[in-house]
């Protein structure tokens, strides 16, 4: 993560960190892994910058952690369009700039 925000920031560019969305028991040992990195990111771990909390976004109350099946493809991986219009939403809340300027 340090060498992707180096990279974006020698751009001139201000990077926007995202949370990784849940993958629930379909992940494993693989969601304590998405688990620990979120919690990195909302700590402000890799510095201070703008997040977009794409796992509260597809979780069951915004817990970042239990996947809404409902908002996920036939896979347990992929958003599917509801999931997608949740994803937009939570643009809309955590970095509104990106949408309307």
């Amino acid at each position: 993560m340090p060498t992707i925000i180096s990279l974006v920031q020698a751009r001139g560019a201000i990077p926007i960190l995202c949370t990784l969305i849940p993958r629930g028991a379909a992940g494993g040992a693989f969601q304590t892994k998405i688990d620990a990195i979120n919690a990195d990111i909302l700590a402000n771990y890799f510095g201070v910058f703008p997040v977009i909390d794409f796992a509260a976004a597809l979780s069951v109350g915004g817990d970042r952690v239990t996947r809404d099946a409902s908002l996920y493809t036939a896979d347990g991986v992929h958003p599917n369009k509801p999931g997608c219009l949740k994803l937009y939403d939570r643009v809309t809340i955590d970095a509104p700039w990106l949408v309307y300027g």
